[in-house]
Protein backbone atom coordinates (compact mmCIF):
# COMPACT_ATOMS: atom_id res chain seq x y z
CA UNK A 1 0.00 0.00 0.00
CA UNK A 2 2.70 2.62 1.17
CA UNK A 3 4.65 1.68 -2.47
CA UNK A 4 1.27 2.37 -4.02
CA UNK A 5 0.55 5.34 -2.27
CA UNK A 6 4.29 6.83 -3.44
CA UNK A 7 2.66 6.65 -6.90
CA UNK A 8 5.75 4.38 -7.69
CA UNK A 9 3.19 1.12 -8.79
CA UNK A 10 4.80 1.29 -11.91
CA UNK A 11 8.38 0.62 -10.82
CA UNK A 12 9.71 -2.40 -9.21
CA UNK A 13 11.11 -2.60 -5.95
CA UNK A 14 14.07 -3.70 -6.91
CA UNK A 15 14.45 -0.31 -8.83
CA UNK A 16 17.34 2.40 -7.94
CA UNK A 17 15.01 4.93 -7.81
CA UNK A 18 14.93 6.71 -5.10
CA UNK A 19 12.11 9.26 -3.48
CA UNK A 20 12.24 11.59 -0.29
CA UNK A 21 10.10 11.62 2.64
CA UNK A 22 9.03 15.18 4.19
CA UNK A 23 7.49 15.22 8.06
CA UNK A 24 4.71 17.58 8.94
CA UNK A 25 3.38 16.88 12.80
CA UNK A 26 2.21 13.40 12.55
CA UNK A 27 2.48 13.14 8.77
CA UNK A 28 4.77 12.06 6.40
CA UNK A 29 4.51 13.40 2.74
CA UNK A 30 6.34 12.18 -0.54
CA UNK A 31 8.51 15.83 -1.90
CA UNK A 32 6.38 16.72 -4.43
CA UNK A 33 2.98 15.35 -3.24
CA UNK A 34 1.21 17.11 -0.94
CA UNK A 35 -1.42 14.08 -0.29
CA UNK A 36 -0.07 12.08 2.97
CA UNK A 37 1.14 9.03 2.72
CA UNK A 38 1.81 7.82 6.12
CA UNK A 39 1.13 8.65 10.05
CA UNK A 40 2.54 8.26 12.72
CA UNK A 41 0.49 8.31 16.07
CA UNK A 42 1.31 7.65 19.62
CA UNK A 43 -1.05 5.97 22.25
CA UNK A 44 -3.01 7.78 24.86
CA UNK A 45 -1.84 8.82 27.80
CA UNK A 46 1.69 8.87 26.54
CA UNK A 47 4.05 11.18 28.21
CA UNK A 48 7.39 10.91 26.87
CA UNK A 49 6.10 11.57 23.00
CA UNK A 50 6.81 14.78 20.79
CA UNK A 51 4.36 17.09 21.33
CA UNK A 52 3.76 17.34 17.30
CA UNK A 53 2.50 13.66 17.48
CA UNK A 54 -1.06 12.55 16.94
CA UNK A 55 -2.21 10.83 19.68
CA UNK A 56 -4.35 7.90 18.31
CA UNK A 57 -4.19 4.05 16.43
CA UNK A 58 -2.93 2.74 14.07
CA UNK A 59 -5.99 0.78 12.80
CA UNK A 60 -9.58 1.94 12.64
CA UNK A 61 -11.68 1.11 15.79
CA UNK A 62 -15.24 0.64 15.67
CA UNK A 63 -17.46 3.42 15.04
CA UNK A 64 -19.57 4.14 18.12
CA UNK A 65 -17.26 1.72 20.69
CA UNK A 66 -15.95 2.28 23.80
CA UNK A 67 -12.54 2.60 22.77
CA UNK A 68 -13.63 5.07 19.68
CA UNK A 69 -14.76 7.73 22.69
CA UNK A 70 -11.99 6.90 25.16
CA UNK A 71 -9.67 8.34 21.63
CA UNK A 72 -12.24 11.15 20.98
CA UNK A 73 -12.14 12.07 24.64
CA UNK A 74 -8.14 12.31 24.88
CA UNK A 75 -8.13 14.31 21.74
CA UNK A 76 -10.36 16.89 23.69
CA UNK A 77 -8.43 16.75 27.28
CA UNK A 78 -4.66 17.09 24.88
CA UNK A 79 -6.52 20.27 23.43
CA UNK A 80 -7.99 21.66 26.39
CA UNK A 81 -4.03 21.09 28.10
CA UNK A 82 -2.42 22.64 24.71
CA UNK A 83 -4.98 24.65 23.42
CA UNK A 84 -7.40 28.05 24.02
CA UNK A 85 -10.12 25.58 22.22
CA UNK A 86 -12.31 25.61 25.57
CA UNK A 87 -15.33 27.60 25.99
CA UNK A 88 -15.01 29.71 28.78
CA UNK A 89 -16.80 27.98 31.83
CA UNK A 90 -19.45 30.58 32.36
CA UNK A 91 -21.05 30.32 28.92
CA UNK A 92 -24.61 30.27 29.29
CA UNK A 93 -26.57 27.70 27.39
CA UNK A 94 -28.91 28.50 24.59
CA UNK A 95 -32.59 29.62 25.76
CA UNK A 96 -32.94 25.27 24.57
CA UNK A 97 -30.89 21.86 24.58
CA UNK A 98 -31.46 18.26 24.97
CA UNK A 99 -30.34 16.91 27.93
CA UNK A 100 -28.98 13.40 26.90
CA UNK A 101 -28.52 11.84 30.44
CA UNK A 102 -25.81 10.77 31.82
CA UNK A 103 -23.63 7.81 32.50
CA UNK A 104 -26.16 6.35 35.19
CA UNK A 105 -28.95 7.29 33.45
CA UNK A 106 -28.56 7.03 29.79
CA UNK A 107 -32.23 6.65 28.52
CA UNK A 108 -33.26 9.74 29.80
CA UNK A 109 -33.45 12.84 26.67
CA UNK A 110 -35.38 15.37 28.13
CA UNK A 111 -35.46 18.99 28.62
CA UNK A 112 -38.43 21.44 30.13
CA UNK A 113 -37.52 23.92 27.60
CA UNK A 114 -37.30 21.39 24.73
CA UNK A 115 -39.55 22.00 21.68
CA UNK A 116 -39.40 22.14 17.60
CA UNK A 117 -43.16 23.22 16.73
CA UNK A 118 -45.30 25.29 18.74
CA UNK A 119 -47.85 22.61 18.35
CA UNK A 120 -45.44 19.71 20.19
CA UNK A 121 -43.94 22.03 22.61
CA UNK A 122 -45.98 20.83 25.35
CA UNK A 123 -45.20 17.00 24.11
CA UNK A 124 -41.79 17.46 24.02
CA UNK A 125 -40.97 19.17 27.19
CA UNK A 126 -41.50 15.67 29.05
CA UNK A 127 -39.13 13.32 27.06
CA UNK A 128 -38.32 12.37 23.74
CA UNK A 129 -38.21 8.92 22.85
CA UNK A 130 -34.88 8.28 21.14
CA UNK A 131 -36.03 5.53 18.83
CA UNK A 132 -37.70 8.07 17.12
CA UNK A 133 -35.72 10.83 16.39
CA UNK A 134 -33.85 10.12 12.56
CA UNK A 135 -30.48 8.16 12.68
CA UNK A 136 -27.95 11.14 12.13
CA UNK A 137 -29.65 12.71 15.63
CA UNK A 138 -29.36 9.29 17.52
CA UNK A 139 -25.63 9.03 16.37
CA UNK A 140 -25.38 12.73 17.65
CA UNK A 141 -26.78 12.06 21.15
CA UNK A 142 -25.06 8.84 21.38
CA UNK A 143 -21.48 10.78 20.15
CA UNK A 144 -22.57 13.62 23.47
CA UNK A 145 -22.81 10.54 25.59
CA UNK A 146 -19.69 8.89 25.28
CA UNK A 147 -17.67 11.98 25.55
CA UNK A 148 -18.97 12.89 28.51
CA UNK A 149 -21.01 15.86 28.21
CA UNK A 150 -24.68 16.12 28.83
CA UNK A 151 -26.13 18.64 26.72
CA UNK A 152 -26.58 19.09 23.10
CA UNK A 153 -28.00 21.67 20.70
CA UNK A 154 -29.47 21.10 17.83
CA UNK A 155 -30.74 24.00 15.70
CA UNK A 156 -33.79 22.19 14.06
CA UNK A 157 -35.18 20.85 17.22
CA UNK A 158 -33.87 23.82 19.48
CA UNK A 159 -35.27 26.96 17.31
CA UNK A 160 -38.78 26.69 16.87
CA UNK A 161 -39.70 26.07 13.34
CA UNK A 162 -42.41 27.99 11.50
CA UNK A 163 -42.09 31.24 14.26
CA UNK A 164 -40.36 33.98 13.11
CA UNK A 165 -40.47 35.31 16.10
CA UNK A 166 -38.30 32.72 17.78
CA UNK A 167 -36.14 32.35 14.88
CA UNK A 168 -35.23 35.76 15.37
CA UNK A 169 -34.05 35.47 18.87
CA UNK A 170 -32.79 32.40 18.98
CA UNK A 171 -30.63 32.34 15.36
CA UNK A 172 -27.52 34.23 16.95
CA UNK A 173 -25.05 31.37 15.23
CA UNK A 174 -22.18 33.21 16.32
CA UNK A 175 -23.04 33.19 20.30
CA UNK A 176 -24.07 29.66 19.91
CA UNK A 177 -20.99 28.29 17.99
CA UNK A 178 -18.54 30.56 19.78
CA UNK A 179 -19.61 29.23 23.42
CA UNK A 180 -20.30 25.28 22.84
CA UNK A 181 -17.55 22.70 24.36
CA UNK A 182 -17.48 20.97 20.90
CA UNK A 183 -19.20 20.83 17.43
CA UNK A 184 -19.80 17.73 16.15
CA UNK A 185 -20.17 17.35 12.38
CA UNK A 186 -21.82 14.60 10.34
CA UNK A 187 -19.75 14.74 7.41
CA UNK A 188 -20.86 11.84 5.60
CA UNK A 189 -24.45 12.21 6.61
CA UNK A 190 -26.94 13.05 3.34
CA UNK A 191 -29.64 13.72 5.73
CA UNK A 192 -31.16 13.45 8.96
CA UNK A 193 -31.96 9.56 8.44
CA UNK A 194 -28.47 8.47 7.36
CA UNK A 195 -26.36 8.45 10.28
CA UNK A 196 -22.74 8.62 10.57
CA UNK A 197 -21.35 5.86 12.94
CA UNK A 198 -20.42 4.04 10.19
CA UNK A 199 -18.70 0.21 11.83
CA UNK A 200 -17.88 -0.62 7.81
CA UNK A 201 -13.73 -0.72 7.20
CA UNK A 202 -11.91 1.15 4.82
CA UNK A 203 -8.74 0.92 3.03
CA UNK A 204 -7.60 4.14 1.80
CA UNK A 205 -4.83 5.65 -0.69
CA UNK A 206 -4.03 8.54 1.01
CA UNK A 207 -4.96 9.63 4.72
CA UNK A 208 -5.92 12.79 6.15
CA UNK A 209 -7.16 14.37 3.18
CA UNK A 210 -9.37 17.54 4.72
CA UNK A 211 -10.17 18.74 1.18
CA UNK A 212 -11.61 14.97 0.32
CA UNK A 213 -13.27 14.15 3.43
CA UNK A 214 -13.98 17.18 4.62
CA UNK A 215 -14.49 20.48 1.86
CA UNK A 216 -15.79 17.93 -0.34
CA UNK A 217 -18.18 15.95 1.53
CA UNK A 218 -21.88 16.16 1.69
CA UNK A 219 -22.20 18.17 5.37
CA UNK A 220 -20.04 20.90 3.07
CA UNK A 221 -22.77 21.51 0.37
CA UNK A 222 -24.90 23.14 2.98
CA UNK A 223 -25.06 26.84 3.33
CA UNK A 224 -25.06 27.32 6.64
CA UNK A 225 -22.20 24.99 7.37
CA UNK A 226 -19.29 26.62 6.21
CA UNK A 227 -20.53 29.27 8.64
CA UNK A 228 -20.79 26.84 11.89
CA UNK A 229 -17.23 25.45 10.48
CA UNK A 230 -16.00 28.78 11.22
CA UNK A 231 -17.55 29.88 14.46
CA UNK A 232 -16.75 27.03 16.14
CA UNK A 233 -14.20 26.54 18.66
CA UNK A 234 -13.16 23.29 17.51
CA UNK A 235 -15.08 20.53 15.45
CA UNK A 236 -15.11 16.45 15.44
CA UNK A 237 -15.66 15.58 11.61
CA UNK A 238 -17.24 12.22 10.97
CA UNK A 239 -16.40 11.63 7.39
CA UNK A 240 -17.45 8.71 5.21
CA UNK A 241 -14.33 6.61 5.68
CA UNK A 242 -15.74 6.03 9.24
CA UNK A 243 -12.54 7.81 10.73
CA UNK A 244 -12.96 11.30 12.75
CA UNK A 245 -10.59 14.41 13.41
CA UNK A 246 -10.28 16.60 15.66
CA UNK A 247 -10.26 20.44 14.03
CA UNK A 248 -10.79 24.03 15.14
CA UNK A 249 -9.50 27.72 15.12
CA UNK A 250 -11.05 29.02 18.46
CA UNK A 251 -10.26 32.70 17.28
CA UNK A 252 -11.29 32.66 13.29
CA UNK A 253 -10.30 34.77 11.69
CA UNK A 254 -8.06 36.89 14.08
CA UNK A 255 -4.81 35.71 12.22
CA UNK A 256 -5.72 38.38 9.22
CA UNK A 257 -5.21 41.16 12.16
CA UNK A 258 -2.05 40.83 11.52
CA UNK A 259 -1.59 40.78 7.89
CA UNK A 260 -1.62 43.49 5.33
CA UNK A 261 -5.46 44.98 3.39
CA UNK A 262 -4.14 42.28 0.53
CA UNK A 263 -4.38 39.21 2.28
CA UNK A 264 -7.94 40.88 3.77
CA UNK A 265 -9.14 41.29 0.93
CA UNK A 266 -8.22 37.75 -0.65
CA UNK A 267 -10.09 36.29 2.90
CA UNK A 268 -13.06 37.28 2.22
CA UNK A 269 -13.38 36.96 -1.13
CA UNK A 270 -13.17 33.11 -1.06
CA UNK A 271 -15.20 32.80 1.86
CA UNK A 272 -17.83 34.29 -0.07
CA UNK A 273 -17.10 32.79 -3.34
CA UNK A 274 -17.07 29.52 -1.78
CA UNK A 275 -20.44 30.50 0.05
CA UNK A 276 -22.31 31.55 -2.82
CA UNK A 277 -22.35 28.25 -4.46
CA UNK A 278 -23.45 26.41 -1.36
CA UNK A 279 -27.24 25.31 -0.89
CA UNK A 280 -30.13 26.77 1.30
CA UNK A 281 -33.48 25.17 2.26
CA UNK A 282 -35.02 29.23 2.57
CA UNK A 283 -32.99 31.18 0.06
CA UNK A 284 -34.03 34.11 2.24
CA UNK A 285 -31.65 32.63 4.56
CA UNK A 286 -28.59 33.90 2.32
CA UNK A 287 -27.37 36.88 4.35
CA UNK A 288 -28.30 35.33 7.52
CA UNK A 289 -26.46 31.90 7.32
CA UNK A 290 -23.25 33.85 6.91
CA UNK A 291 -23.58 37.07 8.97
CA UNK A 292 -21.93 35.50 12.32
CA UNK A 293 -18.81 35.00 9.88
CA UNK A 294 -19.38 38.25 8.63
CA UNK A 295 -19.26 39.94 11.87
CA UNK A 296 -15.99 38.04 12.65
CA UNK A 297 -14.32 39.80 9.73
CA UNK A 298 -16.19 43.13 10.38
CA UNK A 299 -14.14 42.36 13.59
CA UNK A 300 -10.77 41.51 12.49
CA UNK A 301 -10.59 44.36 9.70
CA UNK A 302 -11.44 46.71 12.23
CA UNK A 303 -14.73 48.20 9.95
CA UNK A 304 -18.28 47.46 9.92
CA UNK A 305 -19.73 44.96 7.02
CA UNK A 306 -23.03 43.92 6.11
CA UNK A 307 -24.81 42.38 2.98
CA UNK A 308 -21.10 40.83 2.00
CA UNK A 309 -19.98 44.62 1.92
CA UNK A 310 -16.74 45.51 4.33
CA UNK A 311 -16.56 49.49 4.62
CA UNK A 312 -12.95 49.46 4.39
CA UNK A 313 -13.18 47.21 1.19
CA UNK A 314 -16.25 48.96 -0.27
CA UNK A 315 -14.88 49.20 -4.17
CA UNK A 316 -14.04 45.69 -4.16
CA UNK A 317 -17.06 44.53 -2.17
CA UNK A 318 -19.39 45.57 -4.75
CA UNK A 319 -17.46 44.72 -7.68
CA UNK A 320 -18.52 41.43 -7.70
CA UNK A 321 -19.96 39.49 -10.80
CA UNK A 322 -22.22 36.11 -11.24
CA UNK A 323 -19.77 33.00 -12.00
CA UNK A 324 -21.92 30.83 -14.06
CA UNK A 325 -24.54 31.35 -17.01
CA UNK A 326 -27.19 32.94 -14.63
CA UNK A 327 -28.36 33.83 -11.19
CA UNK A 328 -32.23 34.42 -9.83
CA UNK A 329 -33.08 37.43 -6.89
CA UNK A 330 -34.27 36.26 -4.42
CA UNK A 331 -37.46 37.86 -3.55
CA UNK A 332 -38.55 38.35 0.08
CA UNK A 333 -42.10 36.79 1.46
CA UNK A 334 -44.93 38.43 1.06
CA UNK A 335 -45.68 39.66 4.60
CA UNK A 336 -42.13 40.75 5.75
CA UNK A 337 -40.65 43.21 3.34
CA UNK A 338 -38.20 44.17 5.19
CA UNK A 339 -36.22 41.02 4.88
CA UNK A 340 -35.43 42.38 1.27
CA UNK A 341 -31.76 42.36 0.32
CA UNK A 342 -30.60 45.45 -1.58
CA UNK A 343 -29.45 44.86 -5.29
CA UNK A 344 -25.85 45.83 -5.05
CA UNK A 345 -25.09 42.78 -2.66
CA UNK A 346 -25.13 39.50 -3.94
CA UNK A 347 -26.99 38.46 -0.97
CA UNK A 348 -30.13 39.50 -3.14
CA UNK A 349 -29.72 36.63 -5.97
CA UNK A 350 -29.43 32.64 -5.99
CA UNK A 351 -25.98 31.56 -7.56
CA UNK A 352 -22.27 31.75 -7.89
CA UNK A 353 -20.38 34.98 -7.92
CA UNK A 354 -16.96 36.05 -8.55
CA UNK A 355 -15.37 39.19 -7.85
CA UNK A 356 -13.76 41.30 -10.80
CA UNK A 357 -9.91 40.47 -11.47
CA UNK A 358 -8.76 43.85 -10.77
CA UNK A 359 -4.62 43.90 -9.76
CA UNK A 360 -3.96 45.10 -6.25
CA UNK A 361 -2.19 48.70 -6.48
CA UNK A 362 -3.35 49.16 -10.12
CA UNK A 363 -6.44 50.99 -9.48
CA UNK A 364 -7.70 54.08 -8.43
CA UNK A 365 -10.48 54.10 -6.06
CA UNK A 366 -13.78 56.53 -6.74
CA UNK A 367 -13.88 59.04 -3.37
CA UNK A 368 -17.30 59.87 -4.78
CA UNK A 369 -18.73 56.35 -4.42
CA UNK A 370 -20.12 56.21 -0.48
CA UNK A 371 -22.18 53.08 1.54
CA UNK A 372 -24.05 54.21 4.52
CA UNK A 373 -24.66 50.86 6.98
CA UNK A 374 -26.93 52.88 9.01
CA UNK A 375 -29.64 53.24 5.93
CA UNK A 376 -28.34 50.28 3.81
CA UNK A 377 -27.96 52.19 0.85
CA UNK A 378 -25.28 53.11 -1.64
CA UNK A 379 -24.75 56.74 -2.86
CA UNK A 380 -22.92 57.81 -5.38
CA UNK A 381 -22.61 60.19 -8.96
CA UNK A 382 -24.88 58.31 -12.16
CA UNK A 383 -23.37 58.82 -15.19
CA UNK A 384 -24.66 58.07 -18.83
CA UNK A 385 -23.09 56.06 -21.68
CA UNK A 386 -21.72 57.74 -24.76
CA UNK A 387 -21.68 56.86 -28.66
CA UNK A 388 -21.21 53.39 -28.16
CA UNK A 389 -23.22 50.06 -28.40
CA UNK A 390 -24.15 46.64 -26.58
CA UNK A 391 -23.34 43.71 -28.57
CA UNK A 392 -24.02 40.05 -27.39
CA UNK A 393 -21.39 37.08 -27.87
CA UNK A 394 -21.92 33.43 -27.71
CA UNK A 395 -18.84 32.10 -26.57
CA UNK A 396 -18.91 34.20 -23.01
CA UNK A 397 -21.21 35.65 -20.65
CA UNK A 398 -20.17 39.11 -20.64
CA UNK A 399 -21.61 41.51 -23.44
CA UNK A 400 -19.26 43.75 -25.27
CA UNK A 401 -19.45 47.17 -25.55
CA UNK A 402 -18.16 48.58 -29.08
CA UNK A 403 -17.94 51.96 -31.09
CA UNK A 404 -16.83 52.29 -34.47
CA UNK A 405 -16.53 48.95 -35.10
CA UNK A 406 -13.48 48.47 -32.28
CA UNK A 407 -14.60 46.90 -28.86
CA UNK A 408 -14.16 49.13 -26.36
CA UNK A 409 -15.41 47.43 -23.12
CA UNK A 410 -17.58 44.55 -21.63
CA UNK A 411 -20.45 44.62 -19.40
CA UNK A 412 -21.97 41.64 -17.23
CA UNK A 413 -25.41 41.46 -16.40
CA UNK A 414 -26.71 40.08 -13.51
CA UNK A 415 -30.23 38.52 -14.26
CA UNK A 416 -30.98 39.02 -17.61
CA UNK A 417 -29.20 40.54 -20.74
CA UNK A 418 -29.83 44.24 -21.65
CA UNK A 419 -28.97 45.36 -24.97
CA UNK A 420 -30.77 48.73 -24.85
CA UNK A 421 -28.25 51.05 -23.65
CA UNK A 422 -30.20 53.81 -23.54
CA UNK A 423 -31.88 52.36 -20.33
CA UNK A 424 -28.96 52.29 -18.53
CA UNK A 425 -26.67 54.13 -16.61
CA UNK A 426 -23.07 53.84 -14.95
CA UNK A 427 -21.33 54.24 -11.51
CA UNK A 428 -18.27 54.48 -11.52
CA UNK A 429 -16.41 52.94 -9.14
CA UNK A 430 -12.77 52.73 -9.81
CA UNK A 431 -10.31 53.45 -12.64
CA UNK A 432 -7.04 51.69 -14.05
CA UNK A 433 -4.28 53.20 -12.48
CA UNK A 434 -2.40 55.19 -15.35
CA UNK A 435 1.37 54.24 -15.66
CA UNK A 436 2.32 58.04 -16.19
CA UNK A 437 0.94 61.00 -14.59
CA UNK A 438 1.10 62.89 -17.64
CA UNK A 439 0.16 59.91 -20.06
CA UNK A 440 -3.23 62.30 -21.11
CA UNK A 441 -3.19 61.07 -24.49
CA UNK A 442 -3.94 57.54 -23.03
CA UNK A 443 -6.82 58.94 -20.91
CA UNK A 444 -8.90 58.67 -23.31
CA UNK A 445 -8.70 54.51 -23.48
CA UNK A 446 -8.43 54.09 -19.51
CA UNK A 447 -10.15 51.37 -18.07
CA UNK A 448 -13.16 52.07 -16.17
CA UNK A 449 -14.63 50.27 -13.50
CA UNK A 450 -18.57 50.59 -13.41
CA UNK A 451 -21.39 49.26 -12.10
CA UNK A 452 -24.53 49.01 -14.14
CA UNK A 453 -27.66 50.39 -13.16
CA UNK A 454 -31.64 51.50 -14.09
CA UNK A 455 -34.09 53.70 -13.34
CA UNK A 456 -36.57 52.73 -10.57
CA UNK A 457 -39.55 54.49 -8.47
CA UNK A 458 -39.29 53.10 -4.86
CA UNK A 459 -42.18 54.79 -2.58
CA UNK A 460 -42.73 57.93 -4.44
CA UNK A 461 -38.89 58.58 -4.95
CA UNK A 462 -36.43 58.01 -7.67
CA UNK A 463 -33.76 55.54 -7.26
CA UNK A 464 -31.84 53.51 -8.69
CA UNK A 465 -30.95 49.40 -9.03
CA UNK A 466 -28.12 47.57 -9.80
CA UNK A 467 -28.26 45.04 -13.15
CA UNK A 468 -24.63 44.49 -13.72
CA UNK A 469 -21.01 45.18 -13.81
CA UNK A 470 -18.67 46.16 -16.38
CA UNK A 471 -15.07 47.59 -17.46
CA UNK A 472 -15.45 50.02 -20.16
CA UNK A 473 -13.01 53.16 -21.87
CA UNK A 474 -13.29 56.68 -20.16
CA UNK A 475 -14.13 58.21 -23.60
CA UNK A 476 -17.79 56.54 -23.59
CA UNK A 477 -18.63 57.44 -20.37
CA UNK A 478 -20.05 61.07 -19.71
CA UNK A 479 -19.11 63.10 -17.15
CA UNK A 480 -21.00 66.33 -17.53
CA UNK A 481 -23.99 66.65 -15.37
CA UNK A 482 -25.71 63.62 -14.38
CA UNK A 483 -26.95 63.21 -10.98
CA UNK A 484 -23.71 63.53 -8.51
CA UNK A 485 -25.94 61.79 -4.82
CA UNK A 486 -28.11 59.34 -7.02
CA UNK A 487 -29.47 56.46 -4.21
CA UNK A 488 -29.15 52.94 -5.24
CA UNK A 489 -31.19 50.60 -3.14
Amino acid sequence: MLWKCLDLEKSSPNDDKGFKLLKRDSIWMREGNELPVLRICMGQGSEDAPDDIQVGFPILSEAGSLIHFKLLREWLRVCDKDHQCHPRSDSPLPTRVLDVGDHENPDSLQDEKFCTYRHNITALRDSIDFDKLPKTFQDTVTVTRGLGERFLWIDSLCIIQEDEDDWKIESKMETVFGSVYCTIAAGSAKDSTEGFLSTSLYICEHIDNFHHDVEEGELSKRGWVLQERGLSRRTIHFTKDGRARLLGDPQFPKFISDRGHQARIVLFRSLFEIYSELALSNLTDRSVAISGVESRCASAFETKGCYGIFQHYLHRSILWERSGDKIERINPPLDKPERKVPSWSWMAYKGGISYMDIPFRAVEWSNAVKYSPSKLELQAPVREFLHCTIELQNQTTKCAIFAEGDERGWLKFDVEDITDIQRLKCIVVGRARKLQETDEEGADEQAHYVLVVTQRLEGGHRAYERVGVGSIQRRHISFQGGEFKARIA
